[in-house]
């Protein structure tokens, strides 16, 4: 049908696609009912040279699992998609009910979202995807799942349009957070002008008079569908018009046979409606009302299937039913459909009364729904049979709120999750029972951020048990890693001592976590048999895999690893966890390695990799919305963001995190991690006292859980530089000599360094040049076995200050010089400044008047490289503003006129360092 109007609203979408590349971008067409979004959406997607995949949303639909997605890929899977994984094209068969799950076969929604994937990665090989969702707002759950798991990965060029109800709606499939600005277009359409209007009657509604296209007009406020249904509704007086489209049509539908009442209502609560099912659900023949309204184009039929014309209709003929009709019509609906996960859904409709025989075939569906990879589904379903459970079946009632209680985390709804564990504990439990169902509602806690609870629960699970050393062995070690986090390093560390008493009774991947647990609190603790300790775990690790990959052992292991192995080894192991929580979609995970890879990076020197996996981590965070992940992903964030930019750009957002971890109250090193990051920004803003105020406190704060590990919260010890700016050397010459015993007792060249590097300014205040070149010769040695690029650079700083004092220019200008290159290479500009500060001290050969600043410098190579300004401004936490300033400044002194010449001159100076750059400028 040609489309009437919206040629404005056409042209925007239209030319938004054309300039497109090929990459993944999203159209949301949103208005109210009746507005035209799916009449837009039609014209649009029927685009030359692109393959086209459709489903529309329904409210009948909403809770069926993967229903969208059926009519998305459904007959694909039998040829296109036989190239898939072999895992993955069960997965995708088993979801679209292609295929039964089997007995024992469960399929992981992780795995579907991980298929979908490469099924629309196939699909675009040739041309465009377009990927069309009408009432998106009506799109099942796991179907909208394995969408978001999908198009947040995808590479490959895809165009996501979407109609929605409503104005001011988010994006789907978290589009908003994965996409920069340009690459979404909101098109919200509002009243259609008066002359569409009318030209819009006239094409559709021929025979309609003049009066009655003016007094529709006039009343339907530039809704179209409200014009239509106002002419259509000619025998209504003038005084009648109602307000709303919705209002008009149960006198549309009253023009119909008597029986389509409830063939109407059957065929809106039927996913796939036939004739034969309307005709069984109603128990008559009812052809005649069926083709009445597909002569009155409510209904369309195609393929062998009824559907309604507008979403409307259906919501209309539902409420024309009675709620004893609307029962009675879903229990007739139950006797005449095959598949059990819909049968038990009309079922659960259909009565009211507790009944156990019906609350039986409900938790069937239930199963089904999980075995599908539906969670969500199986939630309202396991819901339902709680609700028709009866009272006295207390043991039915608990496993049900159990299972539920699963359903709905494993869906990431902790809260509803915890409410179900707490029902379920306030039930008849058996004693031998007990313990199990606390200990698992204690970690349904700290899924949702709450420690304390989570800790609780722990020590009453503890109490519990009667005798089964293998369960009593698990809550212990769960116990040690929840008051670690606490920041209790003391019960942590008695409660892993007790659990290694239980070795002999764990299953493998138990002992696993009691090691490492009593690595990790060895270290924290900084025992001397830490290395061991961690030689331990690592013996053990072939002995078993875990049972998720956010419980992987190196996730617990990581800051160890980091002090004892190196920045390198870990980056590795932290990475290949992070792929293996994105393979399984495996959010909390992610959200975790991300957070941990990050502070490797920065260790490690690779800032770049650090700030987006940082960015990862934030991005997960938004999506899961757990404060467990939340507080490490925007403390790894802040301190990021302190090191990497100037402070009154980052300073709201790293009090931002610090508030959040301090309003929690969860997870000591990542509150220590803020407040650190609290120091640098006011370090970096030349207020030396405050930092120091930050600094100390970070200290009390480790000091006061009794972690005694130096190279833990590491950026504390930046205190030394915020007292020797302050002249109190006394103060941090104690401080450091602290640092440096016990970096020495226990071997670790990170405290070795930053101690003598500042006993060196220490002793150069002191004008003992001599002793403050032994003292950084030390922290060199500890930097050629360390690895750190960062903390050698600030090193060097120190040095060649030392040095430019001591006279020793050249000297000096090589130590320098070297710490700048790699304060330049990392982005960390506040050092760079302080170190380019004492080489124009020293005189000789003078930087241009016009060279690159720190950050023009940084925003070019991320254009050379090919990045939006919106992606770089996302990379380097600026606004767009910021980045467009410094290109314009950088084309000027560069003398380029556009990013292909910018990246040009990158290419042709190697990119090494604006020193280069500025060098070919001239």
């Amino acid at each position: 049908m040609t489309l009437v109007g919206r040629a404005a609203e056409l042209h925007q979408v239209e030319r938004f696609l054309s300039d497109a590349d090929d990459a993944l971008l999203a159209v949301l067409i949103e208005g109210e009912a009746g507005s035209g979004k799916t009449a837009v959406m039609s014209v649009v997607i029927e685009r030359p040279h692109t393959r086209l995949l459709r489903c529309q949303g329904a409210e009948a639909e909403a809770g069926y699992g993967y229903s969208g997605l059926a009519d998305l890929l459904g007959g694909l899977v039998e040829d296109g998609l036989a190239g898939l994984p072999g895992p993955q094209r069960c997965a995708l068969e088993v979801a679209l009910l292609l295929a039964d799950p089997g007995a024992e076969r469960q399929v992981e929604p992780h795995t579907v979202g991980r298929a979908v994937l490469s099924a629309l990665t196939v699909l675009c090989e040739r041309d465009r995807l377009v990927l069309a969702v009408d009432d998106v707002h009506w799109l099942d759950r796991p179907t909208r799942r394995a969408l978001t798991f999908a198009l947040r990965r995808i590479t490959a060029p895809v165009a996501v349009i979407a109609t929605a109800r409503g104005v001011g709606t988010r994006f789907p499939f978290a589009l908003e957070a994965a996409l920069p600005v340009d690459r979404l277009l909101r098109l919200s359409l509002g009243p259609m002008p008066a002359q569409d209007i009318d030209r819009l009657l006239q094409v559709r509604r021929p025979a309609a008079s003049r009066e009655a296209r003016r007094r529709a007009r006039a009343a339907a406020r530039g809704n179209p569908m409200f014009a239509l249904e106002l002419v259509d509704a000619h025998d209504l007086p003038g005084a009648a018009v109602p307000q709303r489209v919705e209002e008009l049509l149960p006198a549309r539908l009253d023009r119909l046979p008597q029986l389509a009442t409830a063939a109407l209502a059957a065929v809106g609560l039927l996913p796939d409606a036939t004739r034969e099912l309307v005709r069984a659900a109603c128990g008559v023949d009812v052809t005649e009302a069926l083709d009445a309204a597909v002569d009155a184009a409510i209904l369309v039929e195609q393929d062998g299937h009824v559907r309604f014309s507008h979403p409307l209709y259906g919501y209309a003929a539902r409420q024309r039913l009675l709620v004893a009709e609307r029962r009675a019509l879903h229990r007739r609906l139950s006797e005449v459909i095959d598949d059990p996960e819909q049968r038990a859904r009309h079922l659960s409709l259909a009565v009211v009364e507790p009944d156990l025989a019906v609350a039986d075939l409900v938790e069937r569906g239930a199963r089904v729904a999980r075995a599908r990879g539906a969670p969500e589904s199986a939630a309202d379903l396991e819901e339902a049979a709680i609700r028709l459970t009866p009272l006295e079946a207390a043991e039915l009632w608990v496993r049900r709120l159990v299972e539920a209680g699963y359903h709905r985390a494993m869906s990431g709804e902790t809260a509803t999750s915890r409410r179900h564990f707490e029902t379920a504990l306030r039930c008849p439990v058996p004693a031998s029972q007990l313990a199990d169902l606390r200990w698992r509602y204690a970690m349904i806690c700290f899924l949702d951020g709450d420690l304390d609870r989570c800790v609780a629960e722990l020590e009453q699970a503890r109490a519990d048990v009667a005798g089964d050393r293998a369960l009593e062995g698990l809550i212990l070690a769960r116990l040690a890693g929840m008051t670690g986090r606490q920041g209790d390093l003391r019960r942590s560390v008695r409660f892993a001592d007790l659990a290694m008493a239980t070795w002999d009774d764990l299953d493998p991947f138990e002992r696993q976590r009691v090691l490492a647990t009593h690595a990790i609190d060895a270290f924290l603790a900084a025992e001397p048999d830490s290395r061991e300790r961690l030689g331990a775990v690592d013996a053990a690790l072939d002995t078993a895999q875990p049972s998720g990959p956010h419980e992987d052992i190196e996730g617990i292991l990581f800051l160890p690893r980091l002090a004892l192995q190196g920045p390198g080894t870990t980056m590795t192991a932290l990475a290949r966890m992070m792929q293996a929580c994105d393979d399984a979609g495996d959010e909390i995970g992610l959200g975790w390695s991300a957070s941990f890879l990050s502070q490797a990076a920065l260790a490690a020197g690779d800032w770049r990799r650090a700030a987006d996996a940082a960015a990862e981590a934030v991005r997960v965070a938004d999506r899961v919305r757990s404060p467990t992940v939340s507080v490490p992903a925007r403390a790894t964030a802040a301190l990021v963001q302190a090191l990497t930019d100037a402070p009154d750009r980052v300073r709201a957002d790293v009090e931002a995190a610090a508030q959040l971890a301090e309003s929690t109250g969860i997870f000591l090193l990542d509150r220590i991690d803020t407040r650190n990051a609290l120091g640098l920004v006011a370090l970096s803003a030349g207020d030396a006292a405050t930092a120091h105020g930050y600094f100390a406190s970070a200290h009390d704060m480790a000091r006061g859980a009794g972690i005694n590990e130096p190279t833990v919260g590491y950026f504390r010890w930046y205190d030394l530089d915020a007292l020797i700016e302050l002249g109190r050397f006394d103060e941090a010459q104690q401080l450091a000599d602290k640092l440096g015993s016990r970096g020495t007792q226990l071997g670790r060249p990170l405290a070795t360094a930053l101690a003598h590097t500042a006993l060196g300014s220490v002793r150069a205040a002191g004008q003992d040049h001599a002793a403050a070149f032994v003292e950084l010769d030390t922290a060199m040695a500890a930097h050629a076995v360390l690895g750190w690029p960062f903390e050698r650079a600030r090193t060097q700083l120190a040095y060649g200050t030392v040095l430019r004092r001591a006279k020793q220019k050249g000297a000096a200008r090589a130590r320098l010089e070297d710490g700048l290159q790699v304060f330049r290479r990392l982005g960390a500009g506040y050092w760079a400044a302080r170190t380019a500060a004492q080489l124009a001290r020293i005189g000789g050969r003078a930087p241009a008047g016009d060279a690159l600043s720190e950050g023009e410098r940084r925003v070019a190579e991320l254009a050379a490289e090919g990045l939006t300004n919106q992606q770089i401004a996302d990379r380097l936490f600026l606004t767009t503003k910021t980045v467009a300033a410094h290109l314009t400044r950088t084309y000027v002194k560069l003398g380029v006129r556009s990013r292909t010449e910018l990246a040009a001159k990158f290419r042709a100076n190697s990119g090494s360092s604006s020193d280069s750059l500025n060098s070919a400028r001239s």
